[in-house]
């Protein structure tokens, strides 16, 4: 199984208990959910639906565990209270998942 690690930006909505999540390495790939746990999810669909249209992978950003957070969230206008966590996905496993969802979508 093939799994790769990316870094991605959750910031917490200001109304209710949603996130929108943004990565670092892959900014086209933005996502959200009503909770944390679901934009978690939300977030492993979006970096797959990206590395697909990549050829060569983009290394992931090492730098963001040196950065000052609350200095890059400034110069970024991202919200203070939002946090950078690690994305995980397992391609073979979104592979399959993926195309259940196609099969069940016809």
């Amino acid at each position: 199984m093939k799994r790769i690690y990316y870094p991605a930006i959750f910031t917490k909505w200001k109304k209710g208990t949603g996130y929108t999540v943004e990565f670092l390495d892959f900014p086209e790939a933005i996502t959200e959910g009503n909770n944390l746990e679901e934009a978690y999810f939300m977030a492993q669909d979006a970096l797959y639906l990206a590395v697909l249209d990549y050829k060569t992978l983009p290394k992931p950003t090492t730098a963001y565990m040196k950065l000052d957070l609350s200095k890059y969230f400034n110069e970024h206008n991202i919200p203070e209270e939002s946090f950078v966590s690690l994305v995980e996905l397992d391609r073979e496993y979104h592979n399959k998942r993926m195309s259940k969802k196609e099969e069940v979508a016809k």
